[in-house]
């Protein structure tokens, strides 16, 4: 099996060299950016495997050592993969777009205004942690997970550290937007000042979601540069800055200092930084075990549209999709775990859980969608968000980006709203978005 592994890595490699290819050329679309992103959560770890070997699973993930060690299901995954593999492969060589065809580049008085005015909103934002209760918690990275541990979710204390959180999420995704804005034209002043701000929506989040926006921003810079300025050397830096502040946050945050060792860094690393395990997982349960993971099929996807939405006029509304995959994995129940804790997911094993042998059909029927729709995107902060949710999708369940989220389905509903005015015989430009 090592060999096939080892055969689908090397395979894996090609695509990954057309997306690197491709944006030294400054030429892209959806899946030459999406790509590395699903190589560094799917196909890497097969590598992993033969090199390192399967890692070992503590006892409570035990269902996830009896799937990675089953060979059908292997079978099943590395065939699925594979498929995932070149359908991006084939997505990459439709048609590509100079970024600074897609990027703004005028130097309009309105677009600089609107910039100004969201720089003003990006800094009040950004420190919208001094109106904490105990400002000083988040002095000391961390801190915080602690304070709010042992207080109720509907706790006013919690409630206002959970906005922080949320606010400082929505402001990393702005200073991306703002920097597309600014394009060529962002002055260093104004440069270091978005990062200053991005460092510390990263430090107050307390999340390693966040982290992701450093490495996004510079790749916003590779776009914007054509390659040029060491804009592609300070992207790897980047990179690098975040592998090591994951890996930290792994080591002193996420995992018991007292009972750390080599075996545990490794699954915990293996398991953070990839989906496979989880995917494995799924496929036993919903296609060789014929089990249920979700209540009822869709219920995850309506929980993501009903994010929002008051658990008080709907007391059935359904949970995060990763509290019932938790559930399941740990416990053999199922229904939401609501343990304050969950395993991380992603979309394609999402699709699985939630519809069985046919979600292994709807989730590239989906990738292929959103790519075509996301590919047609002209203007530039909609072209962003769209490819930033795309690689979220399959690094995490939608509740922590659920506005960014709603923001896609409302531009899409606008979107194919003005196609219908359109084709009814209404005026194109009067509908124009």
């Amino acid at each position: 099996m090592n060999y096939i592994k080892l055969l689908i890595f090397l395979y894996s490699l090609l695509p990954l060299s057309y997306s690197m290819l491709y944006f030294l050329k400054g030429r892209t679309n959806t899946a030459v950016i999406f790509y590395p992103v699903f190589f560094l959560f799917y196909p890497l770890h097969l590598l992993f495997d033969v090199v390192f070997g399967v890692p070992y699973y503590p006892k409570k993930f035990s269902q996830l050592e009896i799937a990675v060690g089953n060979h059908e299901v292997i079978s099943v995954y590395l065939i699925y993969i594979f498929f995932l593999i070149t359908l991006i492969w084939c997505l990459q060589l439709k048609v590509k777009v100079r970024v600074s065809d897609i990027l703004p580049n005028s130097k309009g008085e309105l677009k600089l205004n609107i910039s100004r005015a969201l720089m003003l909103l990006l800094t009040i934002s950004s420190f919208y942690f001094i109106s904490s209760p105990n400002p000083e918690d988040y002095l000391i990275y961390g801190k915080v997970r602690e304070v709010v541990r042992g207080m109720l979710f509907l706790d006013p204390i919690a409630m206002h550290y959970g906005q922080v959180a949320f606010f400082s999420m929505i402001s990393a995704f702005f200073i991306l937007v703002v920097r597309v804005m600014l394009g060529k034209e962002c002055n260093n002043k104004v440069r270091k000042w978005l990062i200053f701000l991005l460092l510390v929506n990263i430090y107050v989040n307390n999340k390693r979601l966040v982290m992701a926006f450093l490495p996004l921003f510079y790749l916003v810079e590779i776009f914007i540069f054509d390659g040029k300025k060491g804009s592609i050397r300070n992207f790897i830096l980047s990179l690098v800055i975040f592998a090591a502040c994951y890996y930290l946050y792994a080591v002193y945050l996420k995992i018991d200092s007292s009972k750390l060792d080599e075996d545990l860094i490794y699954f915990y690393l293996r398991h953070e930084l990839g989906r496979d395990d989880i995917m494995m997982y799924v496929i036993q349960k919903k296609i060789f075990l014929n089990g249920y993971i979700m209540e009822y099929p869709g219920q995850s996807f309506i929980a993501s549209l009903l994010n929002y939405f008051p658990r008080g006029l709907y007391a059935d509304k359904p949970y995060p999709y990763s509290q019932y995959l938790t559930n399941v994995m740990i416990s053999g129940n199922v229904g939401a775990a609501l343990m304050g804790w969950t395993v991380t997911t992603s979309v394609f094993d999402e699709f699985i859980s939630n519809f069985g042998s046919i979600g292994l059909l709807l989730g590239p029927i989906f990738l292929i969608s959103y790519c075509r729709f996301t590919d047609n995107i002209s203007t530039p902060t909609f072209k962003l968000l769209f490819v930033f949710v795309l690689m979220l999708l399959i690094i995490v369940h939608t509740s922590p980006y659920a506005t960014l989220l709603y923001a896609c389905i409302g531009y899409f509903i606008m979107n194919y709203s003005q196609r219908f005015l359109i084709s009814a015989g209404f005026s194109k430009g009067k509908y124009r978005i």
